[in-house]
């Protein structure tokens, strides 16, 4: 059995407290939201790996096992979601009274986690809107075998690294990229930005992976080396990180409205 890494509770708590203050309305901790949920995502990768890298207890191959063991994954979660999807049911059926085509619809999808998939927040936020989230962890558990067997066949320690920074820069250039079409297109909406740059399974995708190599990375240190010292230098350094980004969030970096380039609203949501 695989030995608990003690410090990840706390990272998992300051995480959990972000995500939390960040449905407060005090607009400085708004970006604690999307950091909190990021954070969460590169933690599930790392577990995932250090839990069943070095291990044969993912033995079946194929698509079927690997949405079995998805749905296995998220099974514990799976009937609060249902429960809660419930309770929001009526306010669903009240709000789209005139459009009842929609309701079986989104019921559906909820049920079925595949409300993430949608770019549209009526569709992604809608019933037990946390469950987007949910939705997704359904996407990421059931492709982990597959990534996994990847990880398995690297011949050396510096592909899981070159990996890492490659998906991190495409996860930047993507961010860049569609919220510069944001401002100077007109055929490009919120909802469809926030989409492909944060609910998305397949940009979340990346986080997993990036979490996934982290994990390789460091069991294949614990191998060779007990020093837990330099594990204490990045976690500084990545503190030191987000201290200096929530800074640079409290003294608001304008950007251009969509609608009116002459003017300067808001703050840089960058999903990443």
């Amino acid at each position: 059995m695989k030995q608990k890494i003690d410090s990840l509770q706390a990272i998992r708590a300051i995480a959990f407290l972000a995500i939390l203050f960040s449905h407060s309305n005090i607009s400085i901790f708004f970006p604690g939201g999307s950091w909190g949920v990021t954070v969460f995502l590169l933690l599930s990768g790392f577990l995932m790996y250090y839990s069943y890298g070095s291990s044969d207890r993912i033995k079946e191959k194929g698509l079927y096992y690997s949405l079995k063991f998805g749905i296995k994954k998220i099974k514990k979660l799976y009937l609060l979601h249902l429960v809660m999807m419930i309770f929001a049911l009526p306010f669903l059926i009240y709000k789209s009274f005139e459009n009842l085509v929609k309701i079986p619809i989104i019921t559906i999808l909820n049920i079925s986690l595949l409300q993430a998939w949608i770019p549209n927040s009526e569709v992604f936020f809608s019933l037990n809107a946390v469950s987007w989230y949910l939705s997704v962890c359904l996407f990421l558990y059931t492709v982990f075998p597959f990534i996994l067997s990847i990880i398995n066949k690297y011949k050396r320690v510096n592909t899981a690294r070159f990996v890492i920074i490659i998906v991190f820069l495409l996860q930047v250039i993507l961010n860049v990229g569609i919220h510069s079409l944001l401002w100077k297109s007109c055929f490009l909406n919120d909802d469809f930005v926030m989409w492909v740059t944060y609910i998305s399974p397949v940009f979340r995708l990346g986080d997993f992976v990036i979490g996934c190599n982290l994990g390789y990375l460091y069991c294949k240190r614990k191998e060779t080396n007990t020093d837990n010292r330099l594990y204490s230098i990045f976690e500084a350094l990545a503190l030191l990180m987000i201290i200096v980004q929530w800074i640079v969030y409290v003294f608001k970096v304008t950007i251009p409205e969509t609608n009116n380039p002459e003017t300067a609203v808001g703050n840089i949501y960058i999903y990443i």
